[in-house]
């Protein structure tokens, strides 16, 4: 079971700690998911992002889509990070009411947290139009492998396949890609560390005892290659037409 509390604490620190400069994947999905998006279509009415944290996709979808209503969500009160015109909802994306009439749902590095896709989807179904979209990325199952394989946590990740089975009842796939990206570390402590100012895994140094950083660092070394130490992302981008 995700204690939700506890992620929305850690994404909200750091947020407001180095989160802009070491979520580079989160940066690069997000940039991929609009530029597909706005080869689809690129004008919206109504427009939902869920989890939408320090903006990241905030940005690219004000920039590069037109937008007459956009409602942003997130675990935390992050109104004061974000300057754009919005509505904000606060609260727990599976559990919070969403707007009705939409015609886009969409989220960056969002729905890994959530205890129930098939829920999700069918809420997400139930809130858009005819014919309206749903653009998302997550992360598969190789994501964060080595720090999986090390310190035995992590979450369990969807396959691609799996996300798209899901999705089959009620939407017509428009575009499905599936990347693995090798971020590169000095160290397997500089892992930790980045892992902490991202939030993305829930595991930080300071929650590690002093003998078992030092068994963490001795086990990570395996992952290390000529270029660095290496951490695996494994992202999954996914747009599709709500069709019934």
């Amino acid at each position: 079971m995700i204690c939700k509390k506890r992620v929305g604490e850690l994404f909200l620190k750091s947020f407001k700690d180095q989160y802009a400069n070491e979520a580079k994947v989160q940066k690069q999905t997000a940039k991929r998911l609009v530029e597909g998006l706005s080869k689809i279509q690129s004008q919206f009415e109504r427009v939902l992002e869920l989890g939408c944290g320090s903006g990241i996709l905030t940005n690219e979808i004000v920039s590069k889509l037109e937008i007459e209503k956009l409602f942003l969500n997130d675990l935390s009160d992050i109104c004061e990070l974000i300057d754009v015109d919005a509505e904000f909802i606060i609260g727990d994306a599976e559990t919070v009411n969403y707007p009705d009439k939409l015609d886009l749902i969409t989220s960056n590095a969002v729905i890994q947290w959530f205890e129930s896709l098939s829920q999700h989807f069918t809420k997400v179904a139930e809130s858009l139009i005819e014919g309206g979209i749903v653009a998302f990325t997550t992360f598969g199952p190789k994501n964060m492998i080595e720090l999986r394989k090390t310190l035995n946590v992590g979450l369990d990740y969807h396959s691609k396949e799996e996300i798209t089975e899901l999705l089959s009842e009620r939407f017509e796939i428009l575009l499905e890609e599936e990347f693995e990206y090798k971020s590169l570390f000095t160290s397997a402590k500089d892992v930790l560390k980045h892992v902490q100012k991202t939030g993305v895994n829930g595991v930080s140094e300071s929650r590690l005892t002093k003998s078992k950083l030092k068994q963490f660092i001795a086990d990570y070394q395996k992952f290390t290659t000529d270029n660095g130490v290496e951490l695996t992302y494994n992202p999954i981008l996914i747009i599709a037409k709500k069709t019934t």
